[in-house]
């Protein structure tokens, strides 16, 4: 078995390299190892300082996910950390690739940090609904500040090396060869003598009496329901008040009760289903060569596409026949990275790149030879087939075909062509240069080997790519089309728009469905119903809403949807419950009033009940797979791990039952418990076996 930490000691230097591909990941193997290896070198009179390092891409991505429920895995991280901070020799880190949780934590133990650009630092452990424990709470605090730490634990997100030598994360940064320039820096630095060794970084920083009461309101509106940023905020709080180890001791405390809480479970298990369809689905004999990437339509969202694939450092050939469209496309592209850089999403030197990866074109002639072409326009299935068998004359023999249609046949738009095995869906999610999922709709003649490449490609461009099959809207839009179909029934049935999209945003959804619907555009969804080939006749089905469409309310775009909107801002309008209470009237509903758990559990279950009749049709490969597009696309609240995930939870009899009772009499088959559900809840099973 390969050894997982590497030592080499050059000039009494000692250098240890942590290996353990392909995640380089801290598991308890590595934590082990390392242990073993610093006691070793700590003991060698004939080393000076030590150097940790990581070999590969990164230097150490954090704990293994796998391993998490494991308290023997925290206890080791933090007694490996308590030896670096009290180590008999000068210790310096040398930083890059992913410098993340666990791994953060050892460099920030360390008494110097140096990074080479491109490092990514950060203590993600609030993405799998858990706490830094081996002392993250509080040195990160005291390197860069309360203020800046508590941004950094609460949101999981990372920080560059630019910007983490600004604050004082790291001690230097580098162009090349980071390992030497930790040399270099062991080489300027007064070696220690066990006598003289002390905890690092002891100064703890002072902040005003209503800083963590602030902070803790933010947190209240901000968390969504999350327990482990709020108690980040203890954990700080009490780090900067107290003795370094009660501090150590009261971290460790409070991680352990988010690491056996309900949430962190539902977290890691999102992180793990993440992971499946990064690296679950590729097909490793399939390399897809993609250098070129032609767009067809430069509306908002092929801008936005080709943006993508340009950050990606792919050529971008983005056509429209409208020279105005393609014109006000390219300003809009410069727009958004003139954002993205004053927002620090990218520097201005990425920027630059990204621009002058996208060339623009009214010609199709100019897709000839690119490798992948995907068409972002109108969606209309006449328009796509007229566009793809122009494709189809045009481009070689070897280029593969997407489409990114939300709703519409796959399998009529291939139809077309000459290479149905080439074409597929690529369903980006609006905006796609920020949105991280990506369905991957296998039409019914895509071989394996396009599907790979689109697989492959997926990853480049840094997505989390699902495999789904063809059916209207897929699995994400089929399952929010009868989430918010409830949504106009419990209007009818005599709710109002913000108590529906407040019992949502309270139960954790990211916005409520009739907030969203505006938002989106309430024609959109109309002319996606006029569209569908098996349209429900009964018009209860979307009464509400397509009354408001008639009345010319598209959402916010008309500054009336749902609601009325001044500025952007929400306001109740009086004039939608008079009209859907007429509605309701003539078609002999009676209304009444509804409490949150009702709303909620009804539209939950809707969604369970068609996420098991897509699994029942083959069209989601994966229980797993809908939990992840719902949580990544939709809102979902990740801690509660996804609608099947959340099934399981519930238990799939009470589901069944709560379908049944809300609906004693189903107008509707979406209303009805799907066969594949009540065959597993029969059966005591669950989406997750």
């Amino acid at each position: 078995m390969p050894s997982v930490v590497e030592l080499q000691v050059i000039q009494g230097v000692a250098e240890v390299a942590m290996d353990n591909p392909p995640y380089q990941t801290l598991s308890n193997r590595v934590l082990a190892a390392l242990y073993s290896t610093l006691e070793q070198v700590a003991s060698d009179p004939g080393v000076t300082a030590l150097v940790l390092c990581g070999s590969g891409a990164d230097f150490c991505a954090g704990s293994e996910l796998d391993e998490l429920a494991d308290p023997t895995q925290r206890a080791s991280l933090r007694g490996l950390v308590a030896m670096l901070e009290n180590y008999p020799k000068t210790t310096v880190a040398a930083l890059h690739g992913k410098v993340h949780g666990g791994g953060l934590e050892l460099a920030m133990a360390c008494s110097a940090r140096v990074a080479v650009g491109g490092t990514e630092l950060g203590l993600p452990d609030v993405a799998l609904g858990l706490l830094p424990s081996a002392g993250g709470t509080r040195r990160l605090p005291q390197l860069i500040g309360a203020d800046r730490a508590l941004k950094m634990i609460t949101s999981g997100r990372s920080i560059g090396a630019a910007e983490a030598l600004d604050c004082g994360l790291i001690d230097a940064l580098v162009a090349a060869d980071v390992i030497a320039a930790a040399r270099q820096h062991v080489a300027r630095s007064a070696p220690l003598s066990a006598s003289e060794a002390t905890p690092v970084n002891t100064t703890l920083p002072t902040v005003s009496a209503d800083f963590f009461a602030t902070w803790r309101t933010s947190m209240e509106r901000r968390s969504g329901g999350q327990m482990a940023p709020r108690l980040a905020v203890d954990a700080v709080e009490y780090g900067l008040s107290s003795c370094r180890q009660d501090a150590l001791d009261r971290e460790a405390e409070l991680g352990e009760k988010c690491s056996h809480s309900a949430q962190a479970l539902a977290m890691q298990y999102a992180a793990s289903a993440e992971r499946i369809c990064r690296v679950g689905n590729l097909d490793g004999s399939v390399t897809a060569n993609v250098n070129t990437v032609g767009i067809v339509g430069a509306g908002t969202m092929g801008v936005a596409i080709a943006m993508v694939f340009a950050s990606a450092d792919i050529g971008v050939v983005l056509v429209d026949a409208s020279q105005d469209t393609l014109q006000k496309g390219l300003q809009s592209l410069t727009s958004t990275l003139q954002r993205a850089v004053a927002a620090g999403q990218m520097d201005s030197a990425q920027s630059a790149a990204c621009w002058f990866n996208v060339r623009g074109s009214s010609d199709y002639e100019d897709l000839k030879n690119v490798d992948l072409v995907v068409e972002a326009a109108f969606e209309d299935l006449s328009v796509k087939q007229s566009i793809f068998a122009k494709l189809d004359r045009l481009c070689d023999v070897k280029t593969i075909l997407a489409t990114n249609t939300s709703y519409l046949d796959i399998d009529a738009i291939a139809a077309v062509t000459q290479r149905r095995e080439k074409v597929f869906g690529m369903h980006f999610f609006s905006p796609a240069n920020r949105m991280k999922l990506l369905e991957v709709v296998a039409a019914t003649q895509t071989s394996k080997e396009t599907l790979s490449a689109a697989l492959s490609v997926a990853k480049r461009i840094d997505k989390i790519a699902c495999v789904v099959g063809v059916c209207f809207g897929f699995v994400g839009n089929r399952m929010f089309s009868n989430y918010t179909s409830e949504s106009n029934l419990l209007l009818l049935e005599g709710a109002e728009p913000e108590q529906i999209d407040a019992a949502m945003t309270d139960w954790g959804m990211a916005m409520g469905p009739l907030a969203v619907a505006d938002l989106s555009g309430l024609d959109s969804g109309y002319r996606a119903r006029q569209m569908q080939p098996d349209a429900p006749r009964d018009e209860r089905y979307f009464r509400p809403a397509n009354l408001l469409v008639e009345q010319g309310r598209l959402g916010q775009k008309t500054a009336a949807g749902f609601y009325r909107y001044r500025q952007r801002q929400r306001e109740n309008d009086g004039v939608v419950m008079d009209l859907i209470g007429r509605e309701a009237d003539r078609l002999g509903i009676a209304q009444r009033r509804l409490d949150p758990e009702e709303i909620q559990q009804r539209l939950i279950y809707t969604l369970i009940n068609e996420g098991a009749r897509i699994l029942d049709q083959g069209i989601a490969r994966r229980a797993s797979d809908i939990d992840v597009i719902w949580i990544n696309g939709y809102g979902f609240p990740r801690w509660r791990g996804g609608p099947m995930y959340h099934a399981d939870r519930c238990g799939l009899q009470a589901v069944v039952d709560g379908l049944k009772r809300y609906h004693p009499s189903p107008i509707f088959d979406y209303q009805r418990p799907a066969a594949k559900l009540v065959r597993m809840a029969q059966a005591g099973e669950n989406f997750a076996d």
